[in-house]
């Protein structure tokens, strides 16, 4: 008969650190980088870009001990400049994570055009291994990809002061830096996470930044069964709340899985807690769909509106321009037809013997300016012969 193996603690520094990372963006950039920080313009929000990030770490992305975040940001310096950051937590000691950064920021930038900057948090126990660049240099030419690391070891003074103070991200901090001793056993795990437990609850926490520290070290130190009960219970008479009480993110997670009854009981309760959440998710996905919507529709009406006034004037001045050139080709007509008529009559007035064929050869002519030299003649000649001389010359 096989023997089972007892199942060992987890340490999901994953899940930890995305939890961490996705809460505490703004506070976690302030402590770590407060240069960056600075120059943020957080008031106006940022976006995770986790789907996109997703399609370019394809074939570099480890399968543990690391987690990232792609993140839109805008920057204070008064213009409208969108940059991206991306974040990189790595627990343990890693060769390849200046190549995956260098990867990284090349697939980011070539997918979205925007300036990136890489940053990296350092999480390791290995006070020597520093990772800042990638890349390679030789005869005067090369690629060096540069980013910025924080090692959470060289902090610790500080950490452990701030935490000391009541700071919560801090605090976090410290929890991640005492987890490092992975050779307890799992009951010595369940000892230290209590431990951990009894010295949050017994430092004044409020009850959000409990949840919240509660949250993460249940993500960090995954306990087997029956250790897992037997922490959950001692979490629960040590915070000694009543059954209404239990309202935090981790009791819900103990609540659901332990009592079926008590998970039936706090189902009202959690439906108006998740209303107003969902509500608050989906009006940025709402407003982004309806803006889609207003902006096509509103497309459409203005082009019809420009459509019609660009007809509109285009017509008009088509039809000036028409009228204009009608204009001047009837009052040319009537020009020339009122000098013909005018020299017919000058013709038989001067020379009552013409003949009737000169007539004809008069009303023939058609150029303006023929015109108006016959009517000169009409006027000095002085026979009919004259007349017709130059009325030869004219249409020859």
């Amino acid at each position: 008969m096989r023997s089972r193996t007892k199942p060992e603690i987890i340490l999901d520094y994953d899940a930890a650190w995305k939890w961490l990372m996705e809460t505490f963006l703004e506070a976690l950039m302030r402590l770590l980088y407060p240069d960056v920080a600075a120059d943020i313009a957080w008031e106006r929000g940022f976006q995770f870009l986790d789907q996109e990030l997703n399609q370019v770490s394809r074939g570099i992305r480890p399968r543990k001990g690391a987690v990232d975040k792609l993140v839109r940001v805008w920057l204070k310096d008064g213009a409208d400049i969108v940059v991206l950051i991306h974040i990189e937590f790595q627990a343990q000691k890693d060769d390849s994570f200046s190549l995956r950064m260098r990867l990284y920021q090349a697939r980011i930038y070539d997918k979205h055009r925007l300036e990136v900057y890489s940053f990296g948090i350092l999480g390791d126990d290995d006070p020597n291994w520093r990772p800042t660049e990638h890349g390679w240099e030789r005869w005067r030419t090369g690629s060096i990809v540069r980013f910025r690391t924080c090692k959470l070891l060289d902090h610790e003074p500080v950490l452990r002061e701030m935490a000391a103070a009541g700071d919560l991200l801090a605090t976090l901090f410290c929890i991640h830096l005492d987890s490092f001793d992975r050779n307890r056993k799992a009951a010595d795990w369940l000892t230290w996470k209590v431990e951990i437990t009894t010295g949050l609850l017994e430092r004044g926490f409020g009850q959000t930044d409990i949840d919240d520290l509660l949250v993460f070290l249940d993500w960090l130190v995954v306990l087997p069964e029956p250790e897992a009960q037997h922490y959950e219970a001692e979490v629960l008479k040590m915070t000694k709340k009543k059954f209404e009480e239990l309202y935090s993110p981790w009791e819900r997670k103990v609540v659901a899985r332990r009592d079926p009854e008590l998970r039936a009981a706090l189902i009202p309760k959690l439906r108006e807690e998740l209303i107003p959440v969902l509500r608050e998710e989906l009006r940025p996905k709402l407003r982004e769909e309806l803006s889609q919507e207003v902006t096509q529709e509103v497309t459409q009406q203005v082009t019809q509106e420009v459509t019609q006034q660009v007809t509109q004037e285009v017509t008009q001045q088509v039809t000036q321009e028409v009228t204009q050139q009608v204009t001047q080709e009837v009052t040319q007509q009537v020009t020339q037809r009122v000098k013909m008529q005018t020299l017919i009559a000058l013709l038989r007035q001067k020379f009552p013997a013409a003949p009737e064929s000169l007539e004809a050869q008069v009303a023939a002519l058609r150029a303006p300016d023929a015109l108006d030299r016959l009517l000169l003649t009409v006027v000095q000649a002085g026979s009919v012969a004259d007349f017709e001389r130059a009325l030869s010359g004219l249409t020859s």
